[in-house]
């Protein structure tokens, strides 16, 4: 028995290695065929888009002030064409600028007095990434609308209290104390401040006032306020725009005249301008979408296009620069032109009420109308270094002088009034002179001879503007609280003033608050706002306060 046994496991190993050549044979057929599906599953990804690679910006250097620093070592001067990368620095002092180009078709360019560090370029077929931080001075932008680099492209600068943002189709100006946009795609620049949740957007044609010392419970959109035309056209900007040209890879074509794709037939070549207004006009092709003069959107019609634009107060020069975009937004052709300036004196407003410019008039009342003319190119009326808010141009001027809201007083009265234009520049001033009689009785400014009873109507007066409620936060020294009130109203007080342009049975109601009428002061300013009827009860009243 036990021999017989171990004969027979003899013969079962034998059977087993007669077997194994084959079942070896066999795994090593499965493993190859395993290996075969896996490397043609992970082929793609070892030539993928993933790749990512750290690239260079090139230098293009007007002057001798630009340094730059690399690493540890001390700043040297920076030499035109010479690359940086993340990391290292460049600076500009004197009259001296620099240019960086990137990858995509990017081009910063850094005015004199400033310093910029590269914090991330890289390329990848997927996902870019070019991003700066400033730390003095102030950038001119300008992103590509369809740039050389694939996939998704972030662009970014770092700013000491917020990081911007750049879309495609960017042209600004990015400053530590402003941004300025002349051009931007989609919603426009978002600006993200530390400390604050969500980051708000500057559009096209929009500017931005930084704050120094931003908190998350201010509306960081009060900041925000429309373009000044004579930005597009300041020098900086200018020549920034020629410099980003000359250093483009495919310069654009018209640069010297006239093109196929778009005409610029005003102002002719040669003209002096004058005036303060500049009006371009000129012709265009079939598949020209739009026409950016300077950096503005001009109105097309038709083969035609027109834009008319503020000129410079304080040079003799204007480069004017016409870009055609086809329907992908792409620059096809432009032309430039430069010009000359010769800048109009703007003329003094008329005083026609109640006595001309110039005169001395003599009343007894507590409250008179002056009134005038404003001068042809009058953006704005002043009256005692006053903007008056209701003023439109080509249309009278009015201001109203009046004991009761303290700018006119017994005794002699003197208004200075001058106008000023799209550019700032401002006119000769106007003078009228009002003396109020020693009779004159000026009228009490306090309701506290008036009832006090309890609220005939509560829950009827209302403020709606500037936000609706008791309180608001505001960053400007002037801004107009309006609301509601019951029909039967006849006077409106706003602590002890009573509102003088305010009409009996009128249901709405408004009061300037404002720092040069001493109605608004820094910090918290509180206004106890009353209705009262013809009978001088209260109908009702309440408190708003405004915190500055």
């Amino acid at each position: 028995m036990r021999r017989r046994r171990y004969h027979s496991l003899i013969g079962m190993d034998a059977e087993e290695q007669a077997s194994r050549p084959l079942l070896v044979r066999t795994a090593l057929v499965v493993a190859a065929a395993l290996l075969l599906v896996y490397g043609v599953w992970k082929l793609p990804s070892l030539f993928s888009s993933s790749t990512v690679l750290r690239v260079g910006t090139t230098l293009s250097v007007r002057g001798d002030g630009v340094s730059v620093r690399i690493g540890t070592s001390q700043s040297q001067q920076a030499e035109n064409g010479q690359k940086l990368y993340p990391g290292e620095q460049v600076a500009t002092s004197g009259t001296s600028t620099v240019a960086l180009s990137f990858f995509d078709g990017t081009v910063l360019r850094l005015d004199h007095g400033g310093s910029l560090t590269i914090r991330d370029v890289t390329q990848g077929t997927e996902e870019s990434t070019i991003a700066v931080i400033l730390s003095a001075g102030t950038l001119w932008v300008s992103t590509p609308i369809k740039g050389t680099a694939t996939g998704s492209i972030t662009r970014e600068i770092v700013l000491p209290t917020s990081t911007v943002t750049l879309p495609a189709g960017t042209e600004a100006l990015v400053g530590i104390e402003g941004i300025s946009v002349f051009n931007a795609d989609g919603l426009g620049l978002a600006v993200a401040f530390k400390g604050v949740e969500s980051p708000i957007y500057v559009g096209e044609g929009q500017a931005l006032r930084i704050p120094s010392t931003p908190t998350a419970v201010e509306d960081m959109y009060a900041y925000r306020t429309p373009l000044n035309p004579a930005d597009a056209a300041a020098p900086f900007v200018v020549e920034s725009r020629q410099v980003a040209s000359g250093i483009s890879s495919s310069p654009l074509p018209g640069t010297t005249g006239q093109t196929a794709a778009i005409t610029l037939d005003s102002p002719p070549e040669g003209v002096t301008l004058r005036g303060v207004n500049v009006t371009v006009r000129g012709t265009i092709r079939t598949g020209i979408e739009r026409v950016r003069v300077n950096g503005y959107s001009a109105e097309v019609t038709g083969n035609g296009y027109s834009i008319t634009l503020p000129l410079q107060p304080n040079t003799n020069d204007l480069s004017l620069t016409v870009q055609a975009l086809d329907a992908r937004g792409e620059i096809t052709d432009q032309v430039v032109r430069n010009l000359k300036i010769e800048h109009v004196e703007l003329l003094p407003p008329s005083i026609t009420s109640p006595a001309p410019a110039g005169q001395t008039f003599t009343t007894e009342k507590t409250e008179l109308l002056i009134q005038g003319n404003a001068p042809e190119g009058a953006a704005a009326i002043f009256v005692n270094d006053y903007k008056l808010q209701f003023f439109a141009p080509g249309e009278p001027w009015k201001y109203i002088a009046s004991i009761a809201l303290g700018n006119l007083h017994a005794g002699s009265n003197v208004y200075t009034v001058v106008a000023v234009d799209a550019n700032g520049v401002q006119s000769p001033a106007a003078t009228l002179t009002i003396v109020v009689g020693p009779d004159v009785t000026v009228p009490p400014t306090t309701p506290s001879t008036l009832p006090n009873n309890a609220p005939l109507k509560p829950g009827t007066l209302s403020v709606t503007s500037p936000a609706a409620g008791t309180s608001y936060a505001t960053s400007t020294g002037t801004l107009v609280v309006e609301g509601s009130t019951d029909a039967t109203t006849s006077t409106m007080w706003v602590n002890d003033y009573q509102l003088q342009l305010y009409k009996a049975g009128r249901t709405v109601w408004n009061y300037r608050a404002e720092e040069g009428l001493g109605t608004l002061k820094k910090g918290t300013n509180t206004y106890v706002i009353t209705a009262r009827d013809s009978q001088n009860q209260i109908i009702d009243t309440l408190t708003y306060t405004i915190t500055w």
